[in-house]
């Protein structure tokens, strides 16, 4: 609940093993509050994170550091089709079936992260 602007802020980000230190530039949001915002990239497995205020020369407050650990870690591989052409017809339905049944799961798993995605953003609005 500061108005200063001036309070120094950066965050301390570690994203799947790579550090990062983030200065924060402050700016009033609703209710002429002070706000912090940055964007860093989506992890593939984890990020950790805190905050330091620089209140004054001498005076810094650090957070509690925050994790994240994604509980399923997503495949970024595409469907695998080589070799295909060597199998004979029977073989080749067979492997095309069972990588089709691979994309349509990957395709649920997609629209239920974008359906997610939107209840959060009415939740925002």
């Amino acid at each position: 609940n500061n108005r200063d602007l001036s309070v120094k802020v950066r965050a301390e980000v570690v994203i799947d093993g790579v550090l990062l230190d983030i200065p924060m530039d402050g700016n009033f949001g609703d209710n002429d509050r002070t706000v912090y915002r940055t964007v860093i990239k989506a992890p593939i497995n984890d990020v950790a994170y805190r905050f330091h205020i620089q209140n004054g020369q001498e005076e810094s407050t650090s957070s509690e550091q925050f994790r994240v650990e994604r509980i399923c870690r997503f495949d970024p591989t595409p469907a695998d089709t080589s070799g295909i052409e060597d199998l004979t017809g029977v073989e080749q339905a067979r492997k095309l079936s069972s990588v089709s049944k691979e994309l349509e799961s990957e395709n649920i798993s997609y629209n239920e992260v974008l359906n997610t995605i939107k209840k959060i953003e009415e939740m925002l609005q």
